[in-house]
């Protein structure tokens, strides 16, 4: 499964690399912190310090907030209305700390990847974005999404494909192996039969001596 942060970070390599400042310093937090502080429910002292580039950054807290809510409620409650009632809860989770590992997205099939879509478009627009930038990050988001969930489908494949490899590597050299052992033993026998099968010469009478 594909990590938020991972996909945070692709995303704003490709659609707005000024803000991987802020990005790579919201990595050294867990997932939570990091959702506190973009989503202003931290703390005053919470903020990392970056001022205006905090500040100003629009690509970075539409997608991990968005993708965040998606990866731990599901796609088909990331709306005001259900988050609202689920607002004091998030809340109670975060304050206690949940989340130190990174928060992990489920597969989406292209129904919820395109309802993953509205809501980037929805979030952006409402941060300031025009119309046309909003379309195109959250066209980025979908297509980093789709391109994870393909890599990932593949990697079970690949180890597979490997392993037949690798099976067949090792079949050949067992057999190679074994066509060795029988030609020496070819050759062992040759030589023994050629052995036992030679004539054998004469007894000689020993050569008169000169007296």
């Amino acid at each position: 499964m594909a990590r938020v942060r991972d996909v945070v970070h692709a995303v704003v390599a490709e659609q707005a690399a000024h803000e991987l400042p802020l990005v790579e310093g919201l990595l050294h937090f867990d997932d939570a912190r990091a959702v506190r502080i973009l989503s202003g429910q931290g703390r005053r002292k919470e903020p990392l310090g970056f001022g205006f580039a905090e500040a100003a950054a629009l690509v970075t807290p539409v997608v991990w907030l968005v993708l965040d809510q998606v990866a731990r409620h599901g796609v088909e409650v990331v709306t005001d209305s259900v988050m609202e009632r689920l607002r004091g809860r998030l809340r109670g989770v975060l304050r206690r700390g949940a989340g130190a590992s990174p928060v992990e997205l489920v597969e989406l099939d292209s129904a919820q990847l395109a309802r993953v879509r509205e809501r980037v478009l929805e979030r952006a627009v409402e941060r300031g974005m025009s119309r046309r930038e909003a379309e195109a990050l959250a066209d980025g988001v979908v297509a980093r999404l789709a391109t994870e969930q393909a890599e990932r489908a593949q990697e079970p494949e690949q180890t597979e494909q490997a392993e037949r490899a690798e099976q067949a590597r090792a079949e050949q050299v067992e057999r190679a192996e074994q066509a060795r052992a029988e030609r020496a033993e070819r050759g062992e026998g040759a030589e023994r039969a050629g052995t036992e099968g030679a004539p054998v010469p004469p007894n000689t009478p020993p050569s008169p001596t000169a007296s």
